[in-house]
């Protein structure tokens, strides 16, 4: 698999996100704040299977440069190991979506082809925004598994 990255500086306004209400609100940023976006498309077979996009402060994102992004390393493991992060705290949203036109160019599908979106929220454990992470993988090549503990079987 190889992952084609690239690093941009973005504005974010309305019309320039789908997510620009959920970052605004997240790092608190007015219409006309400064944020950066790294994006990621990964191949296989040079084929598209998913992309990723992190958005995060300019003082973080340029802790990160393209020779950072090239091996398939996490944003969040690179600025670990720049930062030398701990106690981060996240929340992540996983659904089940159909590809829009931007996403099923990008992943080369069909517009309405099913394709799964996680949204990751990750704070630094005083409250402070690190990044937001937009993940699109196309749903014939990804199985999501998550490890249960059986003790409470009302909520099973």
């Amino acid at each position: 698999m190889y992952i084609q990255p690239t690093l941009k500086r973005v504005l974010i306004k309305k019309k320039d996100s789908k997510i620009a209400k959920a970052l605004r609100l997240f790092f608190g940023l007015s219409n006309q704040d400064d944020i950066h976006r790294v994006r990621r498309l990964c191949l296989r077979e040079k084929t598209p299977v998913s992309y990723s996009e992190n958005y995060m402060p300019g003082g973080l994102a340029r802790r990160i440069s393209l020779q950072d992004i090239l091996p398939k390393s996490s944003i969040t493991k690179i600025l670990n190991e720049k930062m030398k992060l701990s106690d981060l705290q996240g929340e992540m949203h996983l659904e089940a979506i159909p590809a829009d036109p931007d996403i099923a160019r990008i992943l080369q599908c069909q517009t309405f082809s099913p394709i799964l979106h996680t949204q990751v929220f990750s704070r630094f454990s005083s409250g402070e925004p690190l990044q937001v992470h937009n993940g699109y993988l196309k749903a014939e090549y990804y199985k999501y598994i998550v490890a249960i503990e059986m003790k409470d079987f009302d909520k099973i």
